[in-house]
This record gives C-alpha cells, sequence and structure tokens, in this order.
C-alpha cells in the first residue's frame, strides 16, 4: 500500500513537471510544497531555494494593485484570480512580464495552484508590428508630401535657372533669383529627408547590401531627429560628414540603426547633452574597417545591464509597453553586413557605441569639370508634370538640343516608335500614372535594346535601383537644376558616342 501510494505521489509529480507552464503549489498556509521547472527557470529560483518559502517571498509582481494572497487570505479566494501581463520580479531584481492565475485548491483550505507563462517575447512581437504599422502610415504619407513637394520643386528650380541665366551677373535681380535657387536647393534637401522616411519605411525586411555613403546616412538620421532633441536640449557634434569613407552595408538598415542609437541615447539624458560622432579607419588583417563612433553624455550603465544590452528583450524601464528591441536590432543588423557592435558605459559618465564595418572597395571621386558637347541630338523627354516637363525642355534646347516631349508613358512610347531612329537620348521620370517609368523603360529597350535612357525621381538613387531592372544609363534625383541635367546629359552622349565608336571598329 505505501508503495503503491509513493508510486501515485511520483507520477502526481511527473504530471504537474511536464505541464508546459510555470507551476506552483502551496499549502494551506500559503508556503510553496511544489515547484516545476518552467517555474525555476522563469523565476530564476532553484527547487531548494522555493520550497517551503511563503509565495510572496518567491512570486511578486511589481504592479501595485496586483496583490498575492497571503496567509491570512488564502481561505478568502474562492475563485481563479487572473494577472495580465502583469511584471514579475525575479529573485536577481530583474523583471520580465507575464501572464498568472492563482487558483483555490478546494476553496483555499488546502492551498493554492499558481499558473504562469512568460509573455513578454508575444508583446514585444506585437509592439513591433503596431510600430511597422505606424512606420509604414508614415512612410506613405512621407511618399506622397515628399514627391508633390518634389514635382513642385522641379518646376521652381527650372524657372528660377533661366531668370538667373537671362540677367546681368552681380545685379540685385540676379542675386535674388540665385537666392531663390538656394532656398530651393534647400527644400529639396527636405524632401529627400521625407523620402529617406519612406524609403526605410519600405523595407521589408530584405538586407541588401551595398556601397553606402556613411557620411549622407549619419546626415540623414540626425535631420530625422534635431528637431525634436533640440527641444530636449541635446546637440549633435560631428565634423565633415562628407568626408567619411563609403562602407557595406544596408542602407535602409543602417538608418534604422542610427535611430535606435539615437533614441537611446536621448533617453539617456531627460536632463538635455551632446551626442558626438566620430569615424576613423582600422586594419584587421587584409581588410579595412570604418568604424563609428557615437559617444552621449547620458547617465551611463552598470556593468550587470551592460552584460545585458544585447538580449532581446530586455529593458530597463518599467512600463509594458517598452520592450528591449534598440539595440537588439543594431546588433543583428551589423552582424548580418560582417561588421561588430562593441559598448562602452559607466554610470554618470556615458555611453560610447563602437559600429566596425567593411570599408567599401570602391570609393567616390570628385567630378570633373566637362563642358557639354552637343551636335543638335534629339532627346525625349517623358514627365507627367508639365512645369517639370517645360524647364527640362527648355534647358536642354537653350544647352543645343532638339527635344520631343511626352506628357504620359503611353505618348513616350509611340513617340519613340516614331522617332526612334533619330532620338539620340530618353529622359524618363520613373513614377507616373497608368504607364510607369519602369514600364517605358522596358517597351523602350524592347524596341531598341541599345537605346540610351535616363531616368528621374524624388527617390533615391538606392530606391530606384531597388525597384527597376538594369537598362537604364543614368539616375537623377529631383529637384535637377541645369548643371545637374546638362552633366548626366553630357555622360549617356559620351557613353553612347564609345559605344558607336567601338561598334564601328
Amino acid at each position: 500500500m505505501e508503495t503503491s501510494t509513493h508510486n501515485q505521489g511520483n507520477r502526481a509529480e511527473k504530471v504537474l513537471g511536464s505541464v508546459p507552464y510555470a507551476l506552483l503549489v502551496t499549502d494551506r498556509r500559503g508556503v510553496i510544497t511544489f515547484i516545476n521547472g518552467l517555474a525555476e527557470e522563469v523565476l530564476g529560483v532553484s527547487r531548494a531555494y522555493a520550497i517551503n518559502r511563503p509565495l510572496g517571498d518567491v512570486f511578486r509582481l511589481a504592479n501595485p494593485e496586483a496583490k498575492i494572497p497571503s496567509t491570512r487570505t488564502i481561505g478568502q479566494l474562492k475563485a481563479p484570480k487572473f494577472y495580465r501581463r502583469s511584471f514579475l520580479v525575479k529573485r536577481n531584481g530583474d523583471k520580465t512580464l507575464i501572464n498568472a492565475s492563482i487558483a483555490p485548491i478546494d476553496g483555499g483550505h488546502d492551498g493554492l495552484v499558481v499558473l504562469f507563462r512568460d509573455v513578454s517575447k508575444e508583446v514585444a512581437v506585437e509592439r513591433m508590428n503596431l510600430d511597422r504599422q505606424k512606420i509604414d502610415a508614415i512612410g506613405n504619407m512621407a511618399r506622397s508630401v515628399g514627391l508633390d513637394f518634389t514635382r513642385l520643386l522641379g518646376g521652381i528650380v527650372g524657372q528660377a535657372s533661366s531668370i538667373a541665366d537671362n540677367l546681368i551677373p552681380n545685379t540685385r535681380a540676379h542675386e535674388e533669383a540665385l537666392q531663390i535657387l538656394s532656398t530651393a536647393k534647400q527644400a529639396g534637401a527636405l524632401t529627400k529627408r521625407l523620402l529617406s522616411i519612406a524609403k526605410a519605411s519600405s523595407s521589408k525586411g530584405d538586407m541588401k547590401l551595398e556601397n553606402v555613403a556613411l557620411g549622407e546616412v549619419i546626415s540623414d538620421a540626425i535631420s530625422l531627429v534635431e528637431g525634436s532633441f533640440a527641444e530636449r536640449k541635446i546637440a549633435f557634434k560631428f565634423k565633415a560628414l562628407e568626408t567619411i569613407p563609403h562602407i557595406v552595408a544596408d542602407s535602409s538598415q543602417l538608418l534604422d540603426c542610427l535611430m535606435n542609437i539615437f533614441m537611446n541615447s536621448a533617453d539617456a539624458m531627460p536632463n538635455g547633452g551632446a551626442i558626438t560622432i566620430d569615424t576613423m579607419e582600422k586594419a584587421d588583417g587584409n581588410k579595412r574597417l570604418v568604424v563609428l563612433r557615437i559617444k552621449d553624455t547620458g547617465k551611463g550603465m552598470t556593468k550587470e545591464v551592460l552584460d545585458q544590452i544585447f538580449e532581446p528583450f530586455f529593458t530597463t524601464k518599467d512600463s509594458a509597453s517598452s520592450v528591449g528591441l534598440g539595440l537588439t536590432v543594431v546588433n543583428s543588423s551589423v552582424k548580418q553586413w560582417g561588421g561588430t557592435v562593441k559598448v562602452r558605459s559607466k554610470v554618470n559618465h556615458g555611453t560610447t557605441i563602437r559600429i566596425f564595418m567593411k570599408k567599401a572597395d570602391v570609393q567616390p571621386h570628385a567630378a570633373k569639370e566637362v563642358q557639354v558637347r552637343t551636335g543638335g541630338e534629339t532627346i525625349l523627354v517623358v514627365d507627367d508634370d508639365s512645369e517639370t516637363l517645360s524647364s527640362t525642355v527648355e534647358t536642354l534646347v537653350k544647352a543645343g538640343f532638339k527635344t520631343i516631349e511626352a506628357h504620359d508613358g503611353d505618348s513616350a512610347v509611340k513617340l519613340f516608335k516614331k522617332h526612334g531612329g533619330t532620338i539620340a537620348l530618353s529622359i524618363v521620370d520613373v513614377i507616373m500614372p497608368d504607364k510607369s517609368g519602369k514600364q517605358v523603360l522596358d517597351e523602350i529597350l524592347a524596341l531598341n535594346p541599345a537605346a540610351a535612357i535616363i531616368m528621374t525621381s524624388g527617390f533615391s538613387r538606392d530606391y530606384v535601383r531597388a525597384h527597376l531592372e538594369k537598362g537604364a544609363w543614368g539616375f537623377l534625383q529631383k529637384p535637377v537644376d541645369q548643371d545637374q541635367l546638362l552633366g548626366a546629359v553630357r555622360r549617356a552622349m559620351d557613353q553612347r558616342s564609345g559605344d558607336n565608336a567601338t561598334g564601328a571598329a
């Protein structure tokens, strides 16, 4: 009989131990008599520590309203009590988000059963999905506003350039025309910031390693937050971003990483401070690395916190909506690029984050000034915005070219079919209703695989390249001034002449 009872007890313990939830059982005094392996793991305690201790000493919730039944109140618990998304305080002081239930055994006269589950990862995923939806909405709005604003600026830049060219230099009118151009270019920089948001929000998680202008991405990230940071008395300090070498990375992920780091730094400086950004080059065997250093003057971190910053879902914040994903995402992204992240921090002495990234093999070179050579070639200009179309045509005609105008994709293809033999170059807008620039590109190349085509868009080169197949000879980001337009035309004409010479040979 004793053997049978002993076997039944062992079986019951095995059954309770196999339950896929963290489980605690107490006696009628509220003293723990059983704990399974999952509960040990979630609570951060051993079986030897938990057994014979009061429930409130081992199972503690941070939420003030979440009261755990005590020895005096166990008998008053007549039905299960549920705790949704409450913070459980582990033995070491860390907190984790759980769903829990405490149910009485025999009306509380024979103890309690406590079931709980760590839901921090689930909440984090929900939070990420909500953030993704918000980012998509912001990106769509930024894209719409940016493209509309770019179309307007294209007309302003074109007309202002024309006015400046027809005025006597050093006169008041000429200076005012140049001022209009300068202001329009500043507005163009603003639209590029908006479109960089749209580009980042359109990323669906597919990594694309490419040659990235690190300085430009840093500048974009700073531009996106400097206004709100200024209100919080947080300043950026940096030097000559345009001289920073290019690196190998995913540009969208890099922008996200910088934003995460900047926001973490801002949270660590509630009374204001400074974020200093600098770079250096370093050799690592046969590889050349670019080290990006971001240093803040915040409150810093303890060694215990520093050891956990890359752990998924780790957070030092008490809110259930605050899940620690920022530096986890940064570390994961940089590793995908073949880089590393190192963090130094000391309480009251700020935090320094160093990101080691591979230097790109090909670095940009300064463009040489070359005059446009023209033999009166014919250029097909395709744009659904009449002001942009008009200013582009005017610039080309003044430079000695002949032009054919198309206000939409369908008419562009028809005109190319009719005049293809005389068209030396086509300049095509990417974003158009009905038939897009990509479709126009494909149809023109189907008619003439050697056709010279330059694509234009308010979006960046990287964004457009990701959405177009090969075939375009060049790209111009709107708004485009006269020098940029004629420079691109000159390069396309030179390439065309070189190809023709090769073919003739």
